[in-house]
């Protein structure tokens, strides 16, 4: 059976379900996830559903997985790390082939994955992070009012990120810690951008 790129960035049993689906209607995999809802089934997260479109799906969209080798796929992140992409968006991209090729090769689609050994070239531009000194951080303080003030201090003590701050509702504020169990992305509420970011966070 030939299966493209599109259909692994779902889940194992989602790409089951399209498997066997493109065999009992006779259509291929693109066709059958062209007819879905196809942005909610990609990613839960906007931005990893962006960025497999633009670099991954915009130029494998129709390729079979076992005509793909480890050249060509570091190959690609080079030249993202070229183009200026970031170290963030790179490794991102080197993850998401990974996975793909992981699942893949779970499900028997491959024998092998050439995402196994893919680096993150040293070429991609690495953030040069800025921080506030103190006395930044208490002139910010001093000419907020006061839910402004509460805001920065989430952000800026805390380390809350603004989608954490903005999802918070009455139930999670505890007598002395936030329960950070939610957050808002795009205009949507769902789950915090990790595993981890799930959380008792005391601001004091």
């Amino acid at each position: 059976m030939k299966i493209s790129l599109t259909a692994v960035t779902l889940s194992a049993a989602e790409l089951a379900l399209i498997a066997a689906a493109s065999r009992i209607e006779g259509k291929t995999v693109s066709e059958y996830i062209a007819r879905t809802a196809f942005a909610e089934a990609l990613c839960d997260a906007q931005s990893n559903e962006d960025r497999i479109r633009q670099h991954l799906l915009s130029r494998y969209f129709r390729r079979e997985l076992g005509s793909m080798d480890h050249h060509e796929l570091q190959a690609l992140l080079d030249r993202k790390a070229q183009q200026g992409f970031s170290s963030s968006t790179v490794d991102c991209l080197r993850w998401d082939l990974t996975q793909i090729f992981n699942m893949a090769l779970t499900e028997s689609y491959i024998h092998r994955n050439p995402a196994a050994l893919l680096f993150t070239p040293r070429e991609a531009p690495r953030p040069n992070r800025l921080r506030m000194r103190w006395e930044e951080v208490r002139l910010l303080f001093s000419v907020l009012d006061l839910r402004e003030l509460l805001i920065a201090k989430l952000a800026v003590i805390a380390g809350m990120r603004p989608g954490e701050i903005f999802a918070l509702k009455w139930p999670h504020v505890k007598g002395d810690h936030l329960e950070i169990v939610r957050g808002i992305y795009r205009g949507r509420i769902d789950a915090p951008k990790t595993h981890r970011s799930v959380r008792l966070l005391c601001p004091c």
